[in-house]
């Protein structure tokens, strides 16, 4: 999922940005160049470090305690296929078209999480006389907002993958890395020669 979720991160970043910040301007009624810049630190922290070491970890954890596929005609083991095995898809969406966004919503969850906190941590620096409260809350609302907008835009970006082909070639190096090192670990996790 990796593969399907980080490119169009990148692509989503400059709306990214301006929708958290034009959030932190309302509720820290701050100057807007300072609120996008620290938006803009905030989110090439979490889109360049947060969305892959996030992904790594998921992606670890489910291959060593819940690596092997379980199926998928029942209801349960499409519940299971979306959530669970997020950031990892076993081969099913051949079968079913929708697994793939789904799963990307699922594994936005977890995203969200690591960018508010984050992004929290990062925007508190530029942003020290502001009371704690009203950064965690413009992260919570602005995350929330911009995360709507990338899960739309994964959306598209799935149902019309053929016309963002370019997006997905400057990434296919890393994501490689990504995939062969998941493997490597897991291997040696499971007491693999």
């Amino acid at each position: 999922m990796i593969a399907v979720y980080w490119p169009p991160a990148w692509l989503a970043f400059i709306p990214v940005v301006l929708i958290e910040s034009v959030v932190g301007l309302r509720i820290l009624r701050a100057q807007f160049g300072r609120v996008l810049i620290g938006a803009g630190v905030a989110n090439l922290f979490s889109t360049l470090l947060g969305i892959p070491i996030t992904w790594f970890a998921l992606a670890l954890i489910e291959l060593l305690a819940f690596g092997s596929a379980r199926g998928f005609e029942t209801p349960l083991q499409k519940l299971y296929a979306v959530t669970v095995q997020s950031p990892w898809l076993m081969p099913y969406g051949e079968q079913s078209p929708w697994i793939v966004p789904v799963a990307a919503a699922v594994l936005s969850i977890p995203m969200y999480v690591m960018s508010v906190l984050t992004e929290y941590i990062i925007t508190r620096f530029f942003f020290r006389s502001a009371p704690r409260k009203r950064i965690l809350r413009w992260q919570l609302i602005g995350n929330a907002c911009s995360y709507v907008f990338l899960i739309g835009l994964l959306v598209i970006v799935f149902y019309f993958g053929d016309h963002f082909e370019w997006l997905f070639k400057p990434f296919r190096g890393i994501m490689e890395f990504f995939v062969d090192l998941i493997f490597r670990i897991a291997t040696l996790g499971r007491g693999a020669p």
